[in-house]
């Protein structure tokens, strides 16, 4: 009976031993003496990409030399089959040639073809993508049976329209409709002649219908390989794909724990019903067009269960932003900035030049958003001057107008080194739920097609070591990633921290250290803007927002206190001096430390407490502050409190706990987040609060290692300026600074930190011409490293009426030599910066304002050197040194350092 013949086959094999039996193949399939016959090389003339064979024997590839020949175990040569249009021979029972390659028996089919996943995917995709045409095969063939059974419970039926050729035998029409609704096969065959004269002719006019029907041009690589990957972005794992007028692409994807298959269809142009056809009888399929999807198509479509979408349309099911949307603008709406909110304006900046008349920054954004070409956009400015309400409020815009959607990405919260995948899963999906079918993929589709808008909010805020220049740059050049043709990028930043060169000489002032510039030169897509101070029209704009009834007279208040007027022009400061200026006498001096200082303590009154005093609260705060700086923590969570405030104030009941708790974590400048996290509600409170403890801890002395920012060296200047007493100390015209610590450096510059130096004597003045002349009068101009001590054409050490002037023109050798000489040594850098600054890291010798009045600079207009100590006390440091900004640089000595270091600045 013919259901047994492959039993008998493994019986056969089994009783005659495998040598034997493959001498039987031998004798049957390489007699040399059998050639192709005519249906050989009929075969060979047609429009064929494959022929897939049962047989064993090589007729085929004697009828078709130079075609390429692959058995069912050749996983490279399928898929090159699957991919290319290329004849090729696939032997999917093998080749004689090859024994461990022949499907005879069950097991052979168990392991050759069930268990073979390359081949699986082989047939997979030409009984899915292809039509395939049975020619002289009879289906009633047990082999063929279970191939087509095997296909039929995977795909659920052979995708179809395939046809049969072939002598039916009498085949009924009941049998013939049953092949056509289990396999998707036609079947063609006329019982009554001999020689199948019909099939002949069919397959002789094959050829010349093919040319007749000459398909449209092939869809291009590129954009198969974009179609390709919007699938990928919508979670699918993509086994084939078969390009043609048409991409037909055999994909599957995840639901829930089961694997389902889909079958996918892109038409570059407007879809017609004839593309369908190969998804007909597919488990699942999915047709996309590049141009619309007409009423019949769709129509066709629905009947057979395949989902229809333009290339726009299945770009928006990516993703489902929608909760994420309305969070967003609830957000916005609760805070009530949309209220209070000043619309700034900035300072463009253009082949290395800031523009100084400043433009509405709304109106910048608006054009940025709608030009091509126009991809990353830095925004930089000081603390306080609104770029994260900024940033809240474009992204409620972006999600009001149903454009782009906003992507609000605030940097604090992060690490300092991070993958700029995990930081934007982390932000949509950890954080808001948002479901990203391949996660980080589908996000950089989206972006990719111009349906994004990044803004990344405090660059400088991440959480990280203020020296690690190299981290933040790796960490901006991660950002810079997304950049894209379509992309837009918002960054922000305070201006201490990221300067680029087309802005100034050098970026994050490392002399010779290119992996520590960020050199945006000739990257057009780049583009970088200052926010300016608030004019005074902003300036009214924002008192009209807080106090309608009242802001002319809180307008001329300001006007009329000294220190105040300069606060006012950042919206930060503008908003504590709106609460706090009813308190303020009109005589006070006000900076920005005694602002913060009578902000913060009106807060920390504000509520009515006898077991708790705004004292215990302000020390609970600092303690907060000062750990989340030192540790660089991003906050503390909420269940850190209780244990805090127990071991603090030594409180014992449950009751007392919660209530302190409470009463701490309600005060205006912490905030909580959704789950739980305490931080504080801007970062410069929390940095307020670190100077207050940093400044008392300076003056008496120490000096702790803690991370720090120019905004605290800013306030601990202020908290020190009328409370510390430098003392000063002259000797044979040195002076003398104590041993201790000091803040040393700039943020964006050197490493900015508590430094230590022992006490020492230090030069009042420059050397001057009439010093160093003498010294050369004794030594001679000799030459040390390849360079003079002096280089006379650069000095005017010669010129008999400056010889109380600064010496210039001098090496560093020369230096090194003449303070030899003297007695004396070279101050290292540390040393240098500590007479200048004196402890409290204030920005010029005399405190936080630059004054062309005194120093010589080129704002000066001296145009040369001038007199030593010629600007007596106006331009003198804490400690009284004379000239270290301006007239001329000065040599140090850096023993550490590949370079050597010059300070203090120039005449010119």
């Amino acid at each position: 009976a013919e259901k047994d013949y492959l039993l008998a086959a493994h019986e056969l094999r089994a009783r005659l031993g495998r040598d034997r039996f493959r001498a039987i193949l031998d004798e049957i399939f390489l007699n040399h003496g059998i050639a192709p016959g005519p249906a050989h090389r009929l075969i060979a003339t047609l429009p064929f990409s494959c022929i897939l064979t049962t047989n064993y024997d090589r007729l085929l590839e004697l009828a078709m030399p130079g075609t390429s020949v692959y058995t069912q175990f050749d996983a490279d040569g399928l898929g090159r089959v699957r991919r290319d249009h290329r004849k090729a021979i696939v032997k999917i029972h093998g080749d004689v040639e090859r024994a461990d390659t022949i499907v005879l028996a069950q097991d052979d089919y168990r392991e050759g073809l069930f268990a073979n996943d390359a081949f699986r995917t082989f047939m997979d995709v030409m009984f899915s993508t292809r039509t395939v045409i049975f020619v002289g095969c009879s289906l009633d063939d047990w082999d063929l049976k279970l191939i087509l059974e095997e296909l039929n419970f995977r795909l659920k039926s052979a995708q179809g329209p395939h046809f049969a050729l072939m002598k039916t035998r009498g085949m009924s029409s009941i049998k013939r409709d049953n092949f056509y609704r289990s396999y998707g096969i036609q079947v063609f065959g006329d019982d009554e002649r001999d020689g199948h004269p019909d099939i002949e002719a069919f397959l002789r006019a094959l050829p010349v219908r093919v040319a007749q029907a000459a398909p449209k041009p092939a869809v291009s690589e590129g954009e198969a390989a974009n179609i390709r990957s919007l699938l990928e972005a919508m979670g699918q794992r993509i086994a084939d794909e078969n390009r043609g007028e048409c991409v037909y692409y055999l994909g599957e994807y995840k639901a829930g724990a089961e694997i389902r298959r889909i079958a996918t269809c892109y038409v570059p142009g407007d879809a017609a019903v004839p593309a369908l056809e190969p998804l007909f009888g597919a488990p699942e399929g999915l047709l996309l067009a590049g141009g619309s999807i007409p009423p019949d198509v769709a129509s066709v479509a629905a009947s057979h269960g395949i989902q229809c979408y333009t290339r726009a349309e299945f770009i928006q099911r990516l993703a489902n932003f929608d909760p994420y949307l309305k969070k967003l603008k609830d957000d916005y709406a609760a805070e009530e900035i949309g209220r209070y909110f000043v619309p700034l304006k900035i300072q463009e900046e253009k082949k290395g030049r800031i523009a100084e008349t400043p433009v509405p920054l709304d109106d910048f954004i608006d054009k940025w958003l709608a030009t091509e070409g126009r991809n990353h956009l830095s925004i930089l400015g000081d603390f306080g001057t609104g770029k994260t309400w900024f940033c809240r409020r474009l992204a409620s815009r972006a999600a009001e107008s149903g454009g782009r959607v906003p992507i609000l990405v605030l940097l604090r919260d992060y690490s300092k080194a991070y993958d700029i995948e995990q930081v934007l899963t982390d932000a949509l999906v950890n954080r808001f739920g948002v479901e990203l079918a391949a996660g980080f993929k589908t996000l950089q589709r989206l972006n990719d097609e111009g349906r994004l808008l990044i803004l990344f909010d405090g660059f400088d805020e991440m959480e990280r070591r203020v020296s690690d220049f190299k981290t933040a740059l790796d960490n901006f050049w991660q950002i810079a990633k997304l950049v894209n043709p379509k992309a837009k990028i918002v960054l922000t930043c305070r201006t201490s921290f990221f300067r680029h060169r087309t802005e100034e000489k050098d970026v994050l002032e490392r002399e010779g250290a290119a992996l520590e510039v960020i050199d945006l030169k000739d990257r057009k897509e780049f583009e970088v803007v200052h926010l300016a101070d608030f004019d005074k029209g902003q300036i009214q704009e924002a008192l009209r927002r807080r106090a309608p009834d009242q802001w002319e007279r809180l307008y001329e208040r300001i006007q009329s206190l000294q220190g105040i007027d300069d606060l006012a022009h950042r919206p930060v400061l503008l908003d504590m001096i709106t609460r706090t200026l009813p308190a303020l006498a009109d005589a006070e001096q006000v900076n920005l430390a005694t602002l913060y200082d009578r902000y913060t303590t009106d807060l920390l009154e504000r509520r009515e407490s006898e077991s708790i005093t705004p004292a215990d609260r302000r020390y609970f705060v600092e303690e907060l502050a000062w750990e989340m700086q030192t540790q660089q923590r991003k906050s503390v969570p909420f269940h850190e409190f209780p244990q805090r405030v127990t071991a603090r104030f030594q409180l014992k009941t449950p009751e007392e706990v919660s209530y302190f708790d409470r009463d701490i974590r309600t005060q205006t400048y912490l905030h909580r987040d959704d789950d739980g996290n305490y931080k504080f509600a801007h970062f410069s409170m929390q940095e307020f609060f670190v100077a207050r403890r940093l400044a008392a801890m300076l003056a008496k002395g120490e000096g702790p290692e803690v991370p720090l920012t120019d905004a605290i060296a800013r306030f601990v200047h202020f908290l020190l300026k009328d409370s510390f007493v430098y003392e000063r100390r002259e000797q044979d015209g040195m002076v003398y600074v104590p041993p201790g610590p000091f803040l040393f450096g700039s943020e964006g510059g050197s490493n900015l930190r508590v430094a230590h130096t022992e006490g020492y004597w230090i030069d009042r003045y420059p050397v001057t011409n009439a010093q160093f002349g003498e010294f050369l009068r004794v030594k001679g101009n000799r030459e040390e490293g390849g360079v003079t001590w002096l280089d006379y054409e650069r000095s005017s050490i010669r010129d008999a009426r400056k010889a109380d002037h600064p010496v210039t023109g001098v090496s560093w050798y020369g230096a090194r030599a003449y303070a030899s000489w003297a007695g004396k040594r070279l101050p290292s850098e540390e040393e240098w910066e500590k007479a200048a600054r004196g402890i409290d890291g204030r920005r010029y010798p005399w405190g936080e304002e630059f004054s062309a009045d005194r120093c010589n600079t080129s704002e000066s207009k001296r145009r040369g050197t001038s007199r030593v100590g010629e600007y007596g006390e106006a331009g003198r440091s804490p400690y009284g040194n004379d000239d270290t900004a301006g007239n001329v640089w000065e040599w140090t000595d850096s023993p550490d350092s590949e370079y050597q270091v010059l300070r203090g600045g120039a005449w010119y």
